[in-house]
């Protein structure tokens, strides 16, 4: 298993956990990171880096979906590699509407701008809320998702 960053921390929940990052890393490397294997990984975004030190900095995670168990205590955490994160965040692969694969929607900023993508039955089959703060690029999203739905010839 590459990439080990840390351990899951004793003291971890459903909705989070905390690990420790060895000194090596540079925090603006870590965005997502993987705990557990197969079936039972868990995909977390670090949503904050505490610590002054390198030597004794810890990340606290927050899973990227809603998990029915948390992490593992002294479960290994890695980074997760572009695929693992596209497979993570790429929600069905678009066959089931006759036009073949995901829509693309944009692309995650950090590391290596992974492509993100959405089944389309799925995104809009029946009601969908685009929710931020004001100048978060609400208005540009909805006007990407449209673009991308009317070059697949559905109708909006």
């Amino acid at each position: 298993m590459g990439n080990v960053i840390g351990k899951v921390m004793p003291d971890t929940r459903i909705g989070e956990f905390q690990t420790g990052l060895e000194e090596r890393v540079p925090v603006g490397l870590v965005d997502i990171v993987i705990t557990g294997n197969g079936e039972s990984a868990i995909f977390a975004r670090v949503v904050e880096v505490q610590g002054d030190t390198k030597s004794q900095r810890t990340a606290v995670c927050r899973p990227l979906k809603l998990e029915r168990l948390p992490a593992v205590p002294e479960d290994a955490v890695r980074l997760a590699s572009d695929e693992e994160v596209q497979r993570a965040l790429h929600h069905g692969d678009g066959s089931k509407d006759g036009h073949g694969g995901p829509l693309m929607i944009g692309s995650l900023l950090s590391g290596t701008a992974t492509p993100i993508g959405l089944d389309p039955l799925e995104a809009v089959s029946k009601h969908v809320a685009i929710l931020a703060m004001t100048g978060a690029g609400k208005t540009f999203a909805c006007s990407i998702l449209l673009q991308r739905l009317m070059e697949r010839g559905y109708p909006v």
